[in-house]
């Protein structure tokens, strides 16, 4: 099974690998940069995804937020932890 799927990739990639002596450097231009920008935007992707994964399994990372705005003290600073705490209580369901 493995061995026929391996040819059919072989197959595809054959049909549809361009020939060099046929093709414009502008087709060449263009496939590299779909290709940068593909990277770019799947390592984005992944960052962004690890770092959900990290928020996500931070426990207190409401608190912590907290903590290092009232640490500031500026009256920004405390303005910004009273929103997080509303946000916080806001995700918060107490049963009757």
């Amino acid at each position: 099974m493995i061995d026929s799927m391996l040819e059919r990739i072989r197959e595809i990639w054959a049909r549809l690998r361009p020939d060099p002596s046929k093709t414009s450097l502008g087709w060449w231009m263009v496939a590299i940069h779909v290709a940068i920008v593909l990277l770019v935007g799947g390592g984005i992707s992944y960052s962004a995804i690890r770092m959900l994964h990290d928020l996500a399994d931070e426990p207190n990372v409401r608190g912590k937020a907290i903590a290092h705005l009232l640490a500031d003290g500026s009256a920004q600073a405390l303005w910004a932890a009273n929103l997080v705490v509303d946000a916080f209580e806001a995700d918060i369901e107490v049963p009757p």
